[in-house]
């Protein structure tokens, strides 16, 4: 605050309460809620994530640093102290939908004996409803109309922002939370197979290799491999996107923005003690390819950075699966517009050849790249990808760990 030369009385101001709440805040004798605590960081121009250090303020220089990589370090090192890392979890939507009153929430956890897609492991679901809103308002089985949805992302930002949690938009899966709970006029999701998590079995693969990187074009499930992957090897998983979300917020119309946050904290654990014995899963299409290179010079100890036997494995989304990705999402699927997915196939498939040969080949700790079958996707009838994905996807994951435990590439 000095820093920006604001007052007690101008934060007051414009938060628009009493000074003497300020004054109680700074002295410790009342708590500051999460909500208000963004609106503070927005008011400093501070990012967000600094102000949850249990509640201790930062130099003020560190934190509006400009360099968005020594912002990301900064969040790597808070997402994995567990004494000061924000609470996560559905029970963040819950809690918000309480203290703003007006809402009802419904939880629906995978564990429930009614499983989303016949999966158990994948996420938790809340649902709200607006308790004044007419039950012949409802809007099935489909996304809540703009207003409802902008009311939504800007009541719940925080909890979105730390959950992480993302408004679902499958057709098929909000027409099964709608039979299950027909009230609800919006659903969040949020991760659990793809939460980030530390390992509970750190030990080096054959080799040597300590990480493992999983990138892949939009559609192809990077992020599933790599959390099946990660389960299987009992290695910690990080979601590059979840993450970044967690660290730096994720504005819906910003996806540039966003692809490099992801970048950021994936170079992060890169390039950190952190990324020892994880899971590195980034699917951020327009970076992929930078860090494909940034893996390599991990593996080789390049560009200043200490030498770690680091795996890339290489999601490769063909045509069968952008084509069937264009015809199910429509134009909320912009990334596997056919053309526009191509275009990121051939930089990534450029990266790949040209990141090998920087190293030994037989040095680089390489995994090659996989694609998807056609005749995983014959059931052109049915709307949920998810379905035909998941099962690829975990067979991939196995074919994977099998390689890599037996200390050779995949092929």
């Amino acid at each position: 605050m000095k820093a920006r030369g604001l007052t007690q009385a101008g934060l007051a101001d414009r938060l628009g309460i009493k000074e003497r709440t300020v004054r109680a805040m700074f002295s410790g004798a009342i708590g500051v809620t999460p909500e208000r605590l963004n609106t503070i960081a927005e008011i400093l121009d501070l990012d967000a994530i600094e102000l949850f250090r249990l509640h201790n303020w930062v130099a003020a220089e560190r934190a509006a640093a400009t360099d968005t990589g020594t912002a990301a370090r900064d969040a790597v090192e808070l997402l994995n102290d567990s004494a000061l890392a924000p609470r996560s979890g559905a029970a963040l939507l819950v809690e918000r939908a309480l203290e703003l009153g007006g809402y009802r929430a419904h939880v629906h956890s995978s564990l429930l004996p009614t499983p989303i897609a016949g999966h158990t492991r994948d996420r938790d679901y809340v649902g709200v409803a607006v308790a004044d809103r007419p039950s012949g308002d409802r809007r099935t089985g489909r996304l809540p109309d703009d207003e409802l949805e902008r009311e939504l992302r800007a009541a719940f930002a925080v909890a979105i922002r730390l959950g992480p949690a993302l408004l679902e938009d499958s057709p098929d899966n909000l027409a099964t939370l709608e039979r299950l709970w027909p009230d609800a006029d919006a659903w969040f999701w949020v991760p659990k197979l793809m939460a980030s998590r530390p390992p509970r079995a750190p030990a080096p693969l054959p080799g040597g290799v300590e990480t493992v990187v999983v990138v892949g074009d939009h559609g192809a499930g990077a992020s599933h491999i790599g959390a099946y992957l990660a389960d299987r090897a009992g290695w910690g998983y990080v979601g590059t996107s979840f993450d970044a979300q967690r660290a730096f917020g994720r504005a819906p119309d910003n996806q540039a923005a966003h692809d490099q946050h992801c970048l950021d904290i994936a170079d992060a654990y890169l390039s950190s003690d952190h990324g020892r014995y994880r899971v590195i899963a980034h699917g951020s299409r327009s970076t992929v390819d930078s860090l494909i290179r940034r893996a390599a010079d991990t593996d080789a100890g390049r560009n200043g950075r200490p030498r770690r036997r680091t795996a890339v494995v290489y999601a490769r989304a063909n045509d069968t699966l952008v084509e069937y990705g264009s015809r199910v999402w429509g134009n909320r699927m912009d990334a596997v517009v056919p053309g526009v997915s191509a275009d990121y196939r051939v930089r990534n498939d450029r990266a790949i050849a040209t990141a090998r040969p920087g190293c030994a080949v037989e040095e680089f700790a390489h995994v090659a790249a996989i694609e998807m079958p056609a005749d995983v996707l014959v059931d052109r009838g049915r709307r949920q990808p998810e379905i035909d994905r998941w099962p690829f996807q975990e067979a991939a994951a196995e074919r994977i760990w099998a390689a890599l435990a037996a200390g050779r590439p995949a092929r």
